[in-house]
């Protein structure tokens, strides 16, 4: 229950017996609905991205810009999936998501790869991310906070999209 003292002490049948308004009643049985699990928590509602999202189409004259939906979602915790890029030397708390496979070769490519446009950096701080992120050998779904903006990341790439990891799930 919430906050709806009425509706915790009489049942809905009884506070209609009362002749009160019907729109008073209809206010008190909402009122006295349960909320759903994430509402009562205070859960983040956590919102579906996709890398088509993440730029408009066709690209202009101005090169890429990032979609609306991308900007909406800033700062806030969303899921995405992808496939986890990975590289000879692996950095710490540091991967790249990509939405098809990629397999990075620093020393002979260096930053001239094959990464497509549209890729987030992940970030994590806790060991058990890790763990999932390396044992993941197929498509992951992360769940994290979203941050855009360019930022010079530890592999000497720049980065516009980033997720603040909290949750990594391999989808075998």
């Amino acid at each position: 229950m919430n906050g709806c003292p009425l509706a915790r002490r009489l049942p809905i049948d009884r506070i209609a017996a009362l002749g009160l308004a019907p729109s008073f009643v209809l206010s008190l049985a909402l009122c006295a609905a349960p909320l759903p699990a994430a509402a009562e928590a205070g859960a983040e509602p956590i919102a579906s991205l996709s890398f088509a999202e993440f730029y408009k189409r066709p690209v202009g004259p101005r090169g890429l810009e990032p979609g609306a939906r991308l900007l909406a979602l800033a700062g806030k915790r969303v899921q995405l999936s992808g496939f986890i890029a990975h590289g000879a030397q692996p950095r710490p708390a540091l991967a790249i998501l990509a939405p098809v496979p990629v397999a990075l070769d620093d020393e002979d490519e260096g930053l001239a790869d094959d990464l497509p446009a549209s890729v987030a950096y992940l970030r994590w701080t806790e060991p058990r991310l890790a763990a999932a992120i390396e044992a993941c050998r197929g498509a992951v779904r992360v769940t994290g906070r979203l941050g855009l903006g360019a930022r010079a990341e530890a592999d000497g790439r720049t980065s516009f999209v980033r997720l603040d990891a909290d949750d990594v799930q391999c989808l075998r």
